[in-house]
């Protein structure tokens, strides 16, 4: 990948800078940052939020989120990466209870990552010694500083990488139904399953179904025989996406009463008020990043790739500063 190229995911005074910092090639540097994009982007994408001093980077109501900068602001109310070293340790699930009192649940819902987390990917993607980690660490933390405010109190954005349209992904579950058999559905998209099984089923003149599977067996909650309508979205997605679920899940309901219809969602991340709705109706979410998507596209790169608006959808979040007013 070459630092001139449209492909790099940073702009080229931040690869440069970092590989005089780095003391490596600017093209092996533009290389490992499209592997810290790629990571970052699929935590965030899953609904994950990113605890890496100066880069905070998730939902603004996360609530694990709200309540670290509660406790941060109250005994550190600088921005200063040297303070905040104990945020290391947000991956330590009975510290992180400790320290902000929430409950179990809070954290299976709503996870957080930090510095040492994304360095062990990074460790198991570039597979470097043990012996290298306080090394590589002081590396990572010149990528996270780029991030931070400049003299005039400025942050550079982070930008989530765009997935492209909706069809695409659609076609690439079609062709491996199997990607969700680990999340719980063993399904089929074969037309031969029924009048309502396949893509882009119409319900009616203003209603279309992006997906829609047979259970092939039984797996979890779903039973074979059963169907699965699934919401596609190749952005992050609020609570109109969940409406149209709704709509979709209902209406087949009323048009198979034979048979149990599920709802899912499959995007590329969702809101925290989204996220509980969908876990009210009963209703299911899996982000395009734990499916894999991005890793496949990855090795398709294309230039031309937006972001393609789908119904309800809201922009990514950005980074954020820890003194942000909830």
């Amino acid at each position: 990948m070459s630092v001139a190229s449209p492909l790099s995911v940073e702009p080229p005074w931040v690869v440069h800078e970092l590989a005089a910092q780095w003391f490596l090639p600017a093209t092996t540097v533009a290389e490992r940052l499209a592997d810290l994009h790629r990571v970052v982007d699929g935590w965030v994408t899953a609904g994950t939020f990113v605890l890496a001093p100066p880069l905070y980077l998730g939902s603004p109501d996360h609530p694990v989120f709200r309540a670290l900068s509660e406790h941060v602001r109250a005994r550190h109310p600088d921005d200063r990466p040297a303070a905040f070293c104990y945020w290391d340790d947000v991956g330590n699930r009975a510290k992180l209870e400790a320290l902000l009192r929430l409950p179990s649940y809070t954290l299976d819902t709503f996870p957080v990552r930090g510095r040492v987390d994304l360095l062990t990917e990074l460790q198991r993607r570039w597979r470097f010694p043990s012996s290298e980690r306080g090394h590589e660490e002081a590396r990572l933390q010149h990528w996270l500083g780029s991030y931070g405010p400049d003299v005039a109190g400025v942050r550079r954005g982070y930008v989530v990488a765009p997935l492209g349209p909706v069809s695409a992904v659609s076609a690439w579950l079609e062709s491996g139904p199997g990607r969700l058999e680990p999340f719980g559905y063993a399904l089929s998209f074969a037309p031969s399953g029924g009048r309502y099984v396949g893509s882009r089923v119409p319900l009616d003149a203003r209603s279309t179904v992006d997906l829609v599977g047979l259970a092939t067996r039984s797996l979890g909650r779903v039973a074979a025989g059963d169907l699965v309508a699934v919401a596609l979205a190749a952005s992050c997605v609020d609570t109109p996406a969940l409406d149209r679920l709704m709509r979709h899940v209902y209406t087949l309901r009323r048009r198979v009463p034979a048979r149990c219809v599920h709802g899912l969602l499959v995007s590329d991340g969702v809101t925290v008020a989204l996220s509980g709705a969908l876990l009210d109706q009963g209703f299911d979410h899996v982000s395009l990043s734990d499916l894999g998507y991005r890793d496949h596209l990855a090795q398709h790169p294309d230039v031309s790739r937006c972001l393609e608006e789908s119904e309800g959808w809201v922009p990514h979040p950005t980074s954020l500063a820890v003194d942000l007013a909830v």
